[in-house]
Order: C-alpha cells, then structure tokens, then sequence
C-alpha cells in the first residue's frame, strides 16, 4: 500500500507539472477598402520600358537623343459615377537637375557611368508635349472615364544632357532612371 500511494504521488506530481501554461499571443488581421473607379492593369504594373542597344555617337552629336519607345498604363473596369468622371495620372522621380531650365521634365539616371549626362523623358498622350513630373497627363486635364477601358499611351525617350552633349562626355554603359505614378481620380 505504501508503493501504492508513493507511485499515486508521482502520478499526480506528474499532472501538476505537465499542465500547460498558458501564454496570450496577440494576432492581427488587415486590409485596406479602397474606392477607385478603375482597376489597373497587371500588365501596367511595374513596367519596364527598353530602349535598346544604342550607338554612342547617338548621344554624342546634335540631337543627342534616343528614338522614343511607347508605353502605356491600361485602366480596366473603369465605371462612371457622380463621383469620378476624370483619372489624372502623375509621374514623378528624381529630377535630372543637369537639365537646366527644363530638369522638371526629365528624370536623372540611377545607375550606369552617365549619371547626370542622360536624362528620360516622358511625352505626354497626344505624344508630341513633355509631361512636366510631377503634373498631371494631358496638359493637367487627365482623361475622361467614358469607357471600361482606358489606355493612356505615352512615349519615353533618353536625352544626352547640354554639358554631356557639348563634351561629348557620355561613355557606353548600361544606364536606367526610375519614375513612380499615381492616378487621382476627380
């Protein structure tokens, strides 16, 4: 009977100590409701636009320019409200200060050894005008949601800048520059 109870005292003993603790764990779940009137296209996300293998000399004589590459950010879904009846898209980036009087319109190269001796430019939708960064499309005015779809078509071009022309100072290499956009919608 002693062993009985010895062994009795052990078993409880062991219940005791293998009672789980327990310990609160905050968890946290998120999301973000947001009204748009479009939807943009995956295929307008996170874009890459190519300009190609170019001859040096391009950039090295009178225009000191690329030829322009289109691109475009595609709206889908788009519905009119009383609410929106306009998209403006912006673009904005680093500001190739390079540039002069005009460094508003052109985006300054991240890498590559012709750091401040290219430029990009953005044409706006009628592809003819410079689109100033920071403003919006068509002149300020944006687009008119009148149909499912919208497709706002822009071109982009490289621009030896004015010092970097008259040296004669860009040299072969990879070069890139990075803009970021946002649609308003009014």
């Amino acid at each position: 009977m002693i062993n009985i109870n010895k062994l009795s005292v052990l078993f409880g003993l062991g219940f005791i100590f293998s009672t789980p603790i327990l310990a609160e764990t905050p968890m946290e779940f998120k999301g973000v409701l947001w009204e748009s009137p479009c939807e943009l296209a995956p295929e307008s996300q996170g874009q890459t636009v190519l300009f190609g293998d170019r001859p040096l000399k391009d950039f090295q004589y009178p225009p000191g320019r690329s030829p322009e590459e289109n691109f475009s950010i595609q709206l889908n879904n788009c519905t009119t409200t009383t609410l929106y009846s306009v998209v403006k898209l912006t673009f904005d980036g680093v500001r190739e200060t390079n540039m002069g009087s005009q460094s508003d319109y052109w985006l300054r190269m991240g890498t590559g050894p012709n750091v401040g001796k290219l430029a990009v430019g953005i044409l706006d939708v009628d592809g003819t005008s410079p689109l100033k960064l920071g403003e919006p499309h068509n002149q300020g005015a944006g687009t008119q949601l009148d149909s499912s779809t919208i497709v706002l078509n822009f071109k982009a071009v490289v621009q030896a800048t004015p010092d970097a022309l008259a040296d004669q100072s860009v040299v072969a290499g990879d070069y890139s520059a990075q803009a970021n956009f946002v649609l308003n919608y009014e």
